[in-house]
């Protein structure tokens, strides 16, 4: 079935920016694959813990402290 994930690459391996690299690391692993191009951010996602209006970055990413605090008003 589907698969939803913060990103597309083996731990520790380089992110992926390209539908390339995500084969390399998954092969037949995963069944179909959709190339959309290059990321143009180029960098992966941030992953955020919010807990008791406090901000936890799990893993930092294309997205700020600063603009997850701006759209959160904490």
């Amino acid at each position: 079935g589907p698969m939803v994930a913060t990103s597309a690459n083996i731990h520790s391996h380089p992110d992926s920016v390209e539908v390339n690299a995500a084969i390399d690391d998954f092969g037949a692993a995963v069944s179909a694959y959709i190339d959309c191009g290059r990321c143009t951010l180029g960098k992966p996602s941030t992953i955020v813990w919010l807990e008791n209006g406090e901000i936890e970055i799990i893993r930092q990413g294309a997205i700020s402290r600063e603009q997850i605090k701006e759209v959160l008003k904490c």
